[in-house]
């Protein structure tokens, strides 16, 4: 891993290269996740997660490391005050352009492809990413399974979108068991007190 794709200079210098519509994401991805806050740092108004993966460039970096995704899209959705976040371990991740259940025959991207992941230049839903062992012996898994093993990169907070939630990318584990432990409790307690306020409506 290269530290030079992971500290303060690379995230100012790439987003002096984004237009302001991309840099203005970022900045909102930025304050969501942040306000999930654990418990030593709850009153840190200035509290930002460590170790987060926030660009592209950085999961091509980490192309011998592992990737840690912790997705809270079930969480968010539910109706329900049970939900959990979900810590998905992508080891030595690869990003390709092709299908979801074939990809050993899709296009293995680059660096050099950013800018076009980015924009959706190709095709949002042909961008996906999964682990290099995943790839190479898909034919082991069953449909299920690729559910739980390729994501759409367009899904993932590295590429800019209208809507922004709380999933989150890291490179060190301790910090993505962290905050999916935190971002879970914390919005537990939003719906509930969300359903409290409902229920002293109907009342």
């Amino acid at each position: 891993m290269n530290p030079d794709f992971h500290g303060a200079e690379f995230k100012s210098f790439k987003l002096l290269k984004l237009s302001s519509e991309f840099t203005s994401y970022f900045k909102r991805v930025d304050t969501t996740i942040n306000s999930i806050r654990p418990d030593s740092e709850i009153d840190n108004s200035k509290f930002a997660w460590p170790f987060r993966v926030e660009f592209v460039e950085q999961i091509f970096d980490l192309s011998d490391s592992t990737l840690y995704i912790v997705d809270t899209g079930e969480l968010e959705l539910s109706q329900n005050t049970y939900g959990t976040a979900v810590l998905h371990i992508v080891d030595k991740p690869v990003m390709y352009e092709g299908n979801m259940f074939t990809p050993d025959l899709g296009r293995l991207l680059a660096i050099e492809d950013a800018d076009s992941i980015e924009h959706n230049r190709i095709g949002e839903n042909k961008f996906l990413l999964c682990s290099e062992s995943f790839r190479n012996n898909r034919v082991a898994y069953s449909h299920k399974e690729f559910e739980m093993n390729i994501f759409s990169v367009h899904g993932l907070p590295v590429v800019p979108k209208k809507d922004v939630g709380y999933t989150a990318l890291f490179y060190d584990f301790i910090w993505a068991a962290l905050y999916k432990d935190t971002v879970t409790r914390e919005l537990r307690k939003r719906k509930e007190a969300v359903s409290a306020i409902t229920r002293l409506f109907r009342a």
